[in-house]
């Protein structure tokens, strides 16, 4: 858990960073698992939002981040309600999908959920995390095909330190 922490620290860091260069001010999570980067965020961005699949994960995970009147949980499948709080947020935001779970069909939920960024009309910093894991099994992403979505949206693409980071 210690690394975890240490690693969702750094992942709040990087949101941080791209969130002060380009402007940013709300950040849409995927995948918020114990909360940690959802609380971080919470102290330095306007409004965050994040989806959580696992059940047990967004009961915790809501009940931890009550205090928090700019944070909004949601349950369920991250690919489907991202489409919807895109169009709610209606603004460029930092997105950070760290969902990893398989959905129906065999796609990852990251394939889908990329699919979604890339119809929402605003120009988004998109990171990802746990990069390694992309490596085209049972449906999943690849870098190269990460790269692809940065290459189509006139993006830069860098891979550090374990998050994929896709700019305008």
């Amino acid at each position: 858990m210690a690394d975890a922490l240490l690693h969702s620290t750094v992942k709040a860091e990087v949101a941080r960073l791209y969130a002060d260069h380009f402007d940013l001010t709300t950040l849409i999570e995927t995948g918020t698992g114990h909360a940690v980067l959802t609380q971080a965020a919470a102290d330095y961005f306007d409004t965050v939002v994040t989806i959580e699949a696992d059940l047990d994960a967004f009961t915790a995970s809501k009940a931890l981040l009550e205090p928090y009147p700019n944070v909004t949980v949601h349950h369920g499948d991250s690919a489907a309600l991202l489409t919807e709080v895109l169009r709610e947020v209606d603004e460029p935001c930092v997105i950070f999908l760290d969902a990893h779970e398989d959905i129906e069909g065999g796609t990852s939920a990251l394939a889908a959920e990329m699919k979604a960024v890339s119809v929402d009309r605003h120009d988004h910093v998109v990171l990802i995390d746990d990069v390694r894991l992309c490596n085209g099994w049972n449906g999943w992403e690849t870098p190269e095909g990460l790269k692809g979505y940065a290459d189509l949206w006139g993006y830069h693409f860098e891979v550090v330190d374990d998050i994929a980071r896709l700019t305008p």
